[in-house]
């Protein structure tokens, strides 16, 4: 049951039986966020103010209600959650029944006729009901000390609660840009801006929308979401409903062409493609400049974003055996220093003022300033990811299977971390490090002395991150949020919330894309084609 509460309080609408003409206005009525739904009077103005219509009217088999249970069926070799049972219903009218067994009108869902809305909370998708994970179903406290409230708000009574109706909240927007992989370092953090509602593009709410394939990864500006595809391609999407703003088409596939992470800076998205780094304005897509690549030789095989500054790697696709790490300065175009690389190189990471590069069978450190190599590793790693408060560096695929915990002067292996590593690590300031195995078990660590802090098992996912106080694990078709204090509750049950994505029909994606979290909204491209956006469980 929480988990229909959960939907119908923070799921999209399905208004696929509402004729055309009323859509528009019914969509708007069923904002999450009250702020975001017209007045009385504008309501009636937009509905013509003809005579009021029958509550009863219509409402003989306006929901459906079916229910399943058992094992969502899992990718061969992985390992699914435990069975779970769920209902689901599909409105097809504003005046569906809600879960307080009353008919709910336009306004909402949980609104009674003739009474303030009733608050709807975040109920947990494991056993401990209702309310954020871990809380024991109680109101999250907002920033002024009293208890969330309505559809939109980070936390909330239990479903079906009664509460004074409150002013509605004043509009907020996103003011930053957030990166798929959380940031400087990619440590995988969205820190706390990834909960708090200030963060959340205004007047968002839950949408999906169509890109072009091949990408898996966005840049959130506070208006605009950019998304690369495959040849160059760019699809602009607004961040608060997923319509498409502007669009690049790509040309052609290859290895040359495959889509990099996209970087944005102020009005300006910057895209590296086959030719180099073109810069789009977010507003209107109209191409800025061109920052040529190194060379038809040279083919693009990771970047990162730092201080205004992209970091490439190219292999040779000549010789296939040697390297390239480039430094361009965006605001000018200007290339400030390029090294050559004995091996094939990986992702590069910016971070601690350096740059590591995995290359061939060892990681090597460049200097950020000068491109020169400063460390060399003896250890393979397959991707890093950089503690920027401690300077730690983590060492992810290995052929072990572990995660290292390297000495980022040096480069040496200090110690390694879980075992069979499917996905992560993510870290946050305060050291905690997230990771899942291939067993599907979701294992914190802590980095300084490389303590376990807890497990959780049914955990399978494709990603793991961490926003605010909240781990996050994805997959194909649902987010996953685990306290990060430990997601047990008192009575050493498994407390989680779970937000199952709106996929269209026949839609199948093998793998998740990166998610970006901001404001409790969840963004996660999937590499087929499709974005999907939704509330952070």
């Amino acid at each position: 049951m929480a988990a229909v509460v959960y939907r119908i309080s923070r799921a999209e609408a399905e208004l696929d039986g509402v004729p055309e003409e009323l859509r528009p206005v019914l969509e708007r009525c069923l904002r999450l966020d009250p702020a975001e739904r017209p007045p009385a009077a504008e309501l009636a103005a937009l509905l013509g103010g003809g005579a009021r219509r029958s509550p009863s009217r219509g409402r003989a088999g306006c929901c459906r209600w079916s229910r399943s249970t058992g094992r969502r069926p899992g990718r061969p070799g992985r390992r699914r959650p435990r069975a779970r049972a769920w209902r689901t219903c599909r409105r097809s009218a504003p005046w569906c029944r809600t879960p307080h067994g009353g008919a709910g009108p336009p306004g909402g869902p949980g609104r009674r006729p003739g009474g303030p809305a009733a608050p709807l909370g975040r109920p947990g998708g494991g056993r401990g009901g209702g309310g954020r994970p871990g809380d024991g179903g109680h109101g999250a406290p907002e920033p002024n000390g009293r208890a969330g409230g309505g559809p939109g708000t980070p936390g909330g009574p239990s479903a079906g609660a009664t509460a004074t109706a409150a002013p509605a909240p004043a509009p907020v927007s996103l003011s930053r840009v957030v990166l798929p992989y959380g940031g400087a370092g990619r440590a995988g953090d969205f820190g706390a801006a990834g909960t708090d509602r200030a963060s959340r593009p205004a007047g968002w709410s839950p949408w999906r929308a169509e890109v072009e394939p091949g990408g898996g990864a966005c840049a959130l500006s506070p208006e605009v979401l950019v998304c690369p595809g495959n040849g160059g391609a760019v699809t602009a999407l607004g961040a608060a409903d997923g319509k498409e703003r502007w669009k690049v088409p790509g040309r052609g596939e290859g290895l040359r062409s495959a889509p990099q992470y996209p970087a944005v800076v102020g009005d300006t998205a910057y895209v590296t493609g086959p030719d180099g780094v073109v810069a789009y304005g977010l507003a209107d897509g109209k191409e800025r400049r061109r920052v040529p690549g190194p060379g038809g030789d040279w083919a693009v095989k990771g970047t990162d974003l730092r201080d205004g500054v992209l970091y490439s790697t190219y292999v040779n696709v000549r010789d296939e055996r040697t390297g390239l790490v480039t430094a361009v300065r965006l605001r000018d175009g200007k290339e400030l220093w390029r090294s050559p690389l004995d091996g094939l190189p990986e992702q590069p990471v910016a971070g601690a003022g350096r740059v590591f590069v995995p290359v061939g069978t060892a990681p090597v450190a460049l200097d950020a300033r000068t491109g020169k190599a400063v460390a060399r590793g003896a250890e393979y790693c397959g991707g890093f990811v950089v503690h920027e408060k401690s300077g730690t560096v983590l060492c992810s695929a290995r052929q072990d299977g572990a995660v290292g915990v390297l000495d980022a002067r040096t480069l040496r292996t200090v110690r390694t971390l879980g075992s069979g590593v499917a996905a992560g690590p993510a870290v946050n300031d305060a050291g905690l490090v997230a990771l899942v195995d291939a067993e599907g078990t979701l294992f914190a660590y802590d980095l300084e002395s490389g303590r376990e802090r807890w497990r959780v098992a049914g955990a399978s996912a494709d990603r793991v991150h961490l926003a605010g106080d909240r781990v996050v694990t994805t997959d194909e078709d649902e987010i996953r949020t685990y306290p990060a204090a430990g997601p047990f509750l008192s009575t050493g049950e498994e407390a989680y919330a779970v937000y199952r994505l709106s996929l269209p029909t026949g839609f199948a994606s093998e793998v998740a894309g990166e998610p970006l979290v901001a404001g409790g909204a969840a963004f996660l491209p999937l590499p087929g084609g499709l974005v999907v956006s939704g509330y952070l469980p």
